[in-house]
């Protein structure tokens, strides 16, 4: 599958060795997945795919976005290399020679793990290749994360979801059209972001909000502890 870095052999290992006892110890296995699968999610985007990194929203450095570019191959293009091309400043985008002619669907997505440090947007790439590839504009912001971090984590995806129309417009005019409203999703505790930020935008920014599994509860997340106490740490 050309949108999944390939799995190697001792890791297919560790997961059919963890599979089995997944539930004894559920916090500790999900960090134990993350460190393994980080440097794989780290490589570069599949053929079909021109990824932007680090696109800033922000002074702070966790304000940051990447952008997934669907390619528009012609029959005289070589295939495109692996590992992402490298994007220091917002008005580098344009030098890029391929891209979709007209203006293409925005989707933003933004990534979960319950507000904590450890869950970044590293682990969206395979979801943004996918989509890059079916011919949407892909946005994965990056926000500040951890304990107490609210309200700062809200200004940051308030900031980003203004923001992501106006960056792509003047780093490359007919990316995508600047007055159309998108697409936000979120999952998780991305969800819970996405339906407080998209709510707060309205219908002339966000289009339409997508969720998977949103932490929609806060009180209720707060009072049952979930994932080790996780809503007490963000508040």
């Amino acid at each position: 599958d050309r949108r999944r870095p390939d799995i190697p052999e001792d890791l297919l290992a560790l997961m059919r060795e963890v599979g089995p006892k997944w539930r004894t110890n559920v916090s500790g296995h999900v960090d134990l997945m993350i460190q393994r699968f980080s440097d794989l999610l780290k490589g570069g985007p599949r053929d079909g795919v021109i990824e932007h990194r680090d696109i800033r929203y922000g002074d702070h450095e966790r304000q940051v976005i990447d952008v997934f570019l669907p390619r528009l191959a012609t029959d005289g293009d070589s295939p495109s290399a692996p590992g992402p091309t490298p994007l220091p400043a917002v008005d580098s985008l344009g030098s890029q020679p391929t891209r979709p002619s007209g203006t293409s669907p925005l989707v933003v997505i933004l990534h979960g793990g319950y507000w904590r440090q450890q869950w970044d947007r590293v682990h969206l790439r395979p979801l943004a290749w996918g989509f890059a590839e079916a011919g949407y504009v892909v946005a994965t912001p990056e926000y500040r994360r951890g304990p107490s971090s609210w309200p700062r984590m809200s200004a940051d995806v308030d900031a980003a979801v203004a923001a992501i129309r106006g960056l792509l417009d003047t780093a490359e005019p007919g990316l995508v059209d600047p007055e159309a409203p998108f697409v936000l999703a979120g999952h998780s505790a991305g969800g819970q972001l996405a339906l407080w930020a998209g709510l707060r935008a309205g219908a002339e920014v966000v289009r339409q909000i997508v969720t998977l599994a949103p932490v929609t509860d806060l009180w209720y997340a707060a009072r049952e502890g979930l994932d080790d106490d996780a809503a007490q740490e963000l508040l």
